[in-house]
């Protein structure tokens, strides 16, 4: 444990350009090079050093703080204590909403037959401000639950794609296809989990516990009855033939 991080963290104003070296503590100081100067903390080295290190007797030896303003903020916050210096709680606003939405046979379902949703989430990255500090979100779907509006729940790791990018037969099961079994009016919800990480000033990405959720728009449809119908010839290619 470094015993000068909460003097540390206290003041990054000293860092106004990048340093050159690392400080040392003595006392409880805490000695930081910029530029050709050496800032000294309380009960640092008495004589006044020139460079990026600093010597005291009987000092005790501390790793390079930091090199620039953003990454002294990025101490703060791991310096922060107890618990997490930024939670989903900060960066729920930030969440991406689902780019496509859809569902097949579209705008209506067929009672008994599976009827196929999709939706597209991509990992996307958001600039923001944490502790006054330029930074960046990263969010990563995981996690994909449809509710089909009938006590029902549909959860995917996956978005899901249409038949044809599947490439199967209309009213094929899917991954995230659901049969209805009575015919009505039904809303459909989608929520997607992201993941979340984050990072201060171009420094390392840092995992934030838990998941971000995000309700898309609802789809309305209506699920019909279907009549079996025999008909004289394919309706898909010849829709004059008698039934079609």
């Amino acid at each position: 444990m470094l015993p000068a991080r909460a003097a540390i963290a206290s003041d990054c104003s000293i860092l106004q350009a990048q340093t050159t070296g690392c400080g040392e503590v003595s006392g409880g100081g805490v000695d930081v090079g910029v530029g050709n100067n050496v800032v000294g903390g309380g009960g640092g080295e008495s004589g006044g050093g020139v460079g990026g290190s600093g010597s005291a007797e009987g000092g005790v030896e501390a790793p390079c703080i930091a090199t620039s303003v953003e990454l002294c903020n990025e101490q703060r916050l791991e310096a922060s204590a107890p618990g997490p210096a930024v939670t989903t709680r900060e960066i729920a606003h930030l969440v991406p909403g689902v780019s496509v939405q859809g569902m097949e046979p579209r705008g209506f379902m067929v009672v008994g037959l599976p009827t196929n949703f999709y939706a597209d989430a991509q990992p996307s990255t958001v600039s923001t401000t944490l502790l006054g500090t330029p930074a960046e979100v990263r969010f990563t779907p995981v996690s994909f639950t449809w509710d089909n509006g009938d006590g029902s729940t549909t959860t995917s790791g996956s978005g899901g794609a249409t038949w044809a990018a599947l490439g199967l037969d209309e009213f094929s099961e899917t991954e995230t296809s659901h049969v209805f079994d009575r015919a009505g009016d039904y809303t459909i919800s989608l929520t997607i989990l992201y993941s979340a990480e984050y990072r201060i000033g171009g420094g390392a990405w840092r995992p934030l516990a838990g998941t971000v959720p995000s309700t898309s728009p609802p789809l309305t449809a209506s699920a019909k009855a279907a009549k079996t119908v025999l008909v004289a010839d394919d309706c898909g290619r010849r829709r004059i033939s008698p039934g079609c």
